[in-house]
């Protein structure tokens, strides 16, 4: 059914003119007396106006009180429209100084909390502000609170490189298109120590909690801990000319630097023989031998990535002095050149740990995870078992969007002239996934391109200047 009135949606708040039409149209049908419903026209009305059956009782009942108040005065309208309640009372005044509070804190390394940002103002300005008030000025400015993450320096020569770097996986596919290289054959090595507490925690009380105990500590370097080599990949599904397909999840292995022994003598926190965990110190030795071992890391590309035999196989490593020192990327190289493969290792920009995909986000996620899996538990064991846990749990779909990040991560090098204070944009990654298009977004724009080879050109007149 229709009607010149304007479909009402369902638990919808009426407006005046809206309950005068719902009046008119029910009270041809309502008994005078007993205000009650002819039978089985009430679900007319409600079909009529599209209302609740709540909706038509609560808009009659009001009509019906109004009326028997004042017959020649009903008022029908909201009660409640705009703004009510009492005045702000964040003056032009107040907005001028809470603005240069918040310039005069900014120039604290550490930042200033809500309480004492309130505190600061009261005194200045001799008021007697609550902490709530003060939170909802500062809603009402804008004023919100972001993370601030101690990024390295970068020197003139170490921009020039950056942007270099990420001009080099840029190629020219004709007609002004420029794109970046896929680089599905590129696997991202990296190390990182996992404790067994948490260094950082956020805790929920009530309010009348008390903050439990923090834990104390006279150094982080006592606390057990374990060095984790990850070396992570782009998943990808590849269809062989033979036809054969092979699947592969982006995860190429976690190695743990250290092995247990058993225990030469008793204490009180293990029997004689017991297994006892003993860290493997990063030397040139060691990592070149977590490279090239039967079960190593040039293994395990050999193990999950058989259809790259033949292709260019590249590892990103920090040149980290383990890493590169007594020739190791050389002895690397020649372990990764035999029986047909060619695997290489290269080192990632000075000063760039944005440049690789452990770094940039996998090992924060990592850390989440393995946490959640160890729970409160304060052993090696446990600890290295929620990160091998972890790992081959981590979800293959947000290593499909760790890869296409890295891909934003270097027009944003791009934009901000080989620095690294840019802010990542949101770049619609997770929508193109969920959508099922393609997640990395090769294409460069050209003046964006173009722009940067200026860039260097200028950086690089600059370093000769000096």
């Amino acid at each position: 059914m229709s009607s010149g009135v304007g479909q009402i949606k369902k638990r919808q708040k009426l407006s005046e003119a809206q309950k005068w039409s719902v009046v008119a149209y029910s009270n041809f049908f309502r008994d005078v007396d007993t205000k009650r419903f002819d039978y089985r026209t009430q679900s007319g009305v409600l079909d009529m106006f599209n209302i609740s059956k709540k909706t038509l009782q609560y808009t009659l009942r009001e009509y019906d009180e109004k009326f028997a108040e004042s017959p020649f005065s009903i008022d029908l309208a909201p009660q409640y429209i705009g703004h009510v309640g009492v005045a702000s009372s964040l003056t032009d005044e107040v907005t001028e100084n809470v603005i240069d509070i918040h310039n005069l804190c900014l120039m604290e390394e550490d930042g200033v909390t809500d309480q004492t940002f309130t505190d600061i103002y009261n005194e200045n300005f001799d008021t007697n502000f609550s902490t709530s008030t003060m939170q909802r000025y500062m809603n009402q400015l804008g004023l919100k609170v972001k993370s601030m993450y101690v990024k390295p320096t970068l020197s003139l020569v170490q921009k020039i490189a950056r942007l270099r770097f990420v001009i080099g996986l840029i190629q020219h596919c004709g007609h002004g298109i420029y794109r970046f290289i896929d680089l599905k054959y590129e696997v991202h090595l990296d190390e990182k120590w996992f404790y067994v507490v948490r260094l950082k925690r956020k805790v929920r009380l009530l309010a009348e909690d008390e903050m439990p105990a923090p834990i104390t500590a006279q150094h982080k370097s006592p606390i057990p801990k374990v060095m984790f080599l990850s070396a992570i990949g782009a998943p990808q599904d590849v269809t062989m000319p033979d036809g054969t397909t092979h699947h592969f999840d982006g995860k190429i292995g976690i190695f743990v630097f250290g092995k247990f022994t058993a225990a030469r003598r008793g204490s009180k926190n293990r029997a004689k023989g017991a297994p006892a965990f003993k860290d493997i110190p990063i030397t040139c030795e060691s990592y070149l031998e977590i490279l090239t071992k039967p079960d190593g890391v040039l293994a395990k590309i050999k193990e999950k990535m058989p259809w790259a035999k033949g292709f260019a196989i590249r590892i990103r490593h920090d040149g980290a002095k383990p890493h590169t020192g007594k020739s190791n990327e050389a002895k690397i190289n020649v372990a990764g050149h035999q029986d047909g493969w060619d695997i290489a290792v290269h080192r990632q920009v000075v000063q760039s740990p944005d440049t690789n995909k452990n770094d940039l986000c996998f090992f924060a996620s990592l850390q989440k995870d393995a946490n959640r899996i160890k729970k409160l538990k304060k052993d090696i064991p446990s600890l290295i078992a929620a990160v091998l846990q972890a790992y081959n749990e981590y979800p293959e779909a947000t290593l499909v969007r760790v890869h296409a990040l890295q891909y934003e991560i270097y027009r944003c090098i791009l934009e901000d002239g080989g620095g690294n204070g840019y802010k990542l944009p949101h770049s619609g990654i997770r929508t193109r996934q969920n959508s099922g298009q393609e997640v990395a977004h090769l294409k460069v724009p050209q003046q964006l391109y173009q722009d940067a080879l200026a860039h260097v050109a200028r950086l690089e007149a600059i370093e000769e200047a000096l």
